[in-house]
């Protein structure tokens, strides 16, 4: 949705940690250190000794701006899927699954957000993070997790979508179609154009590839 409020953007600073290369340290300099703020010193190596000897660098994050908005309203788990393939989009038995499930709760009332689209890697990671600490980034930024019912909506609303393209929901994840807690939507337009709402694992400890894409709200 072209707006004003495309123009946003969101900068901030984010430490990335990595190995120390003992090496390249510059050892007049860290003894002056040491001599000049010992106390100040005895902090920081603190730290670096309870991060596994590990440095941690300052960085900045890629800046956000508001990818699109997207417009929520009550609404059933039927009413998504029937619109969605009445729309021509393939809605797969494990996202029908997910939003037959208790954890599948829509707003209350109509309510817009905005939304980010990053990769994994611009969220400021140079390894592979797990789940958790990607969802504990996005939050870091000043992002927010959205509500599940936005994998639906966003399939509905990416009529758009390029093929070849696909995006996660990073989201308030709910049960899947077997049962597993850890789940949450992918929106997918293959190469043939065919347009697709599916849900997959993202168990805590599951690894993201840097080029992932994830969509998330911003934060106000």
């Amino acid at each position: 949705m072209a707006s004003a409020t495309n123009e946003q953007a969101f900068e901030v600073g984010k430490l990335v940690v990595g190995r120390i290369n003992w090496k390249k340290i510059d050892r007049d300099k860290l003894q002056a250190e040491v001599i000049s703020n010992p106390s100040g010193f005895a902090e920081e190596f603190t730290r670096f000794l309870a991060n596994g000897a590990r440095c941690m660098i300052q960085v900045v994050v890629k800046p956000f701006k508001v990818w699109r908005e997207v417009a929520l309203a009550p609404k059933t788990a039927d009413e998504f899927i029937a619109e969605l393939e009445q729309a021509g989009m393939i809605v797969s038995d494990y996202a029908k699954g997910m939003m037959r499930k208790a954890g599948f709760q829509t707003v209350e009332e109509p309510t817009v957000l905005k939304l980010a689209r990053s990769t994994v890697g611009d969220l400021g990671f140079t390894e592979m993070p797990t789940t958790d600490e990607l969802f504990a980034r996005i939050v870091e930024v000043s992002g927010k997790l959205l509500p599940p019912e936005a994998g639906p909506q966003l399939r509905k609303d990416c009529d758009d979508q390029p093929n070849g393209d696909i995006f996660w929901v990073a989201m308030e994840q709910i049960a899947g179609l077997l049962g597993s807690p850890s789940v949450l939507f992918g929106v997918k337009r293959d190469d043939d154009g065919k347009r697709y709402l599916g849900g997959d694992y993202a168990n805590p400890d599951s690894r993201w590839d840097l080029g992932y894409e994830v969509v998330f709200t911003l934060g106000e």
